[in-house]
């Protein structure tokens, strides 16, 4: 079983928000848990959407700390009942978990790597993988619309030479320009057409 974690503010109650849930490979019987800071009180969460989602097979960076994103929280998982990757998503304000579908172009285990992060004020969806050179591949998808899956656009693609040390991830962006971190903490600039 895995724990995946997610921190945020719940602005209608103004409250900052702890959630943890448990997730079982093996056993639908998953579990929620959310803390309230102002309340200092733990809140046990049931919720039929939990039930048919799984941890991922795929390497996720930071796969256990949630994105906070327009009131919600969200982590990359798996729903074995449709057997799609998917977003999972819980909101701060009304207190309920949704999906949110992952670009319809990426089936995560052509990847080594993904996460999510926030680039121009959208959500996105980042891969990393290797090519037949052992370069990397760095894919980044925002969604435009939150929450209207068609509004997923390719934004840019990177290759990274097998000679850099290992791949970079988007640590945040501008409107014409992202700012990439290495493995190494080191930061790399990458325009955007």
């Amino acid at each position: 079983s895995t724990t995946i974690y997610g921190f945020g503010y719940d602005r209608s109650e103004d409250n900052y928000v702890v959630v943890q849930i448990y997730l079982s490979k093996c056993d639908p019987s998953h579990r929620a848990l959310v803390y309230f800071v102002n309340g200092a009180s733990w809140r046990d969460f049931e919720d039929d959407s939990l039930l048919t989602i799984t941890y991922p097979c795929i390497s996720v960076y930071q796969g256990s700390i949630s994105l906070y994103f327009g009131d919600s929280l969200h982590w990359i998982t798996f729903n074995w009942e449709t057997n799609a990757d998917v977003i999972l998503a819980y909101n701060l304000i009304d207190s309920k978990f949704y999906e949110v579908n992952i670009p319809s172009e990426v089936k995560l285990e052509d990847y080594t790597l993904c996460c999510l992060r926030i680039i121009r004020d959208c959500l996105a969806f980042c891969t990393v993988m290797r090519d037949e050179n052992w370069d990397y591949m760095v894919d980044i998808w925002e969604m435009k619309e939150y929450g209207v899956h068609t509004s997923w656009t390719k934004l840019t693609f990177m290759q990274v030479s097998n000679n850099f040390p290992g791949y970079m991830l988007p640590a945040c962006s501008s409107d014409d320009s992202i700012l990439f971190s290495t493995m190494k903490r080191e930061f790399w600039p990458h325009g955007m057409q």
